[in-house]
Formats: C-alpha cells, structure tokens, sequence
C-alpha cells in the first residue's frame, strides 16, 4: 500500500499548491493524520512480523529437537524391550545397559532444553495454536518416562542375573572342588 499512500500525498501536495492558504493547511493537516495513521499501521505489522518470526524460529528449533530426540528415544526404548537377556553374556547386558544410562544422561540435556523451548511456546501469547507443541511435549515427556522405566526395571534384572550367575559359579567350583578332592582318593 506503500505506493498509493506515495501517490496519495503527491496529489494533496498539487492539490495544495492550488488552493489558498487555509485550504491548504486544511489538506496538509489531513494528510498529516493519514501519514501518522499509516506508518502506526506500519510499524505496528513490522512488529507483528518479527513477533511470528521469533515464533516461527521457536517452533521449527522445537520441532527440530523433538524429532532429534525422539530420533534417539524410540530405538532406544525398543531395544530395551526387545532384549531378551537368556543366552547373553550378564557382562554384555551390564555393559549395554551402562552405556544406554550414560546415554541418556546426556539426553537428559537435550530434553530439558525440549521442554523449555515448548514451555516457552505454551506460555507466549503470540504462538497462537499452542495444541500440536502441547501434546508433542506430552508424547516425548510419556516416552522419556517409560524409557527411565524400562531402563531401571532392566538394570534390576541384570542385577539379579549377575547374582544368579555368581551363584551358580560359586556352587559350581564347590562341586568342582568337591569332586576333585574324591577323584584323588
């Protein structure tokens, strides 16, 4: 709308050339007022753009971490579950649940800064339609959850299958022991 406020003040200026002096003013005064009027609107949509492109920037940095995260959660999730731990190595499952935990220590980083970006976007009056952030949040908040879960119940049982384990080698060099000593006499 630019260039008709531009022609609009050229002809009010030619319009005012031709007019006496209390006409003039006249015209100059409401082309004043119109000229305030516009570049208030003016300044008011500027504002309005840089509010959405800090939302947008906001929500695609959200939208980026999520799915980074979820990239990580979903299979790590799924490998706990999927592991069967009959026929593996205790050690082996100890040192894979080691490096999971350590693992999400480290995303605990990630996702804390996930729900401050989505907190942020939930809290701000210029976001909008905050429902897709909202229930993102509550999806990856669920999943982190049930991984924590998943990860203690595993390491409980990695736990008991070492002790088992030890148990059994322990009674195992007993008997080893035991039939040693009657084969040697």
């Amino acid at each position: 709308h630019v260039p008709s406020i531009e022609s609009l003040n050229k002809s009010a200026d030619e319009a005012a050339k031709s007019l006496d002096a209390p006409g003039s003013k006249a015209i100059k005064d409401k082309l004043k007022d119109l000229n305030k009027r516009f570049d208030d609107l003016a300044s008011k949509c500027k504002g309005r753009e840089e509010d959405l492109l800090k939302v947008t920037d906001k929500l695609g940095e959200f939208q980026d971490q999520s799915k980074t995260f979820e990239d990580w959660l979903i299979p790590t999730i799924s490998q706990l579950d999927s592991k069967d731990p009959a026929g593996v190595d205790p050690g082996t499952i100890r040192e894979k649940i080691n490096e999971i935990s350590g693992d999400s220590k480290e995303k605990e980083q990630d996702f804390n800064k996930l729900k401050h970006l989505a907190n942020d976007l939930l809290s701000s009056n210029k976001t909008g339609d905050v429902e897709p952030v909202r229930v993102k949040l509550a999806e990856c908040e669920r999943n982190w959850l049930d991984m924590k879960e998943v990860l203690g119940e595993r390491a409980e049982q990695a736990d008991l299958r070492e002790k088992q384990c030890n148990r059994y080698q322990e009674a195992r060099d007993e008997v080893l022991k035991w039939l040693q000593e009657h084969e040697e006499v």
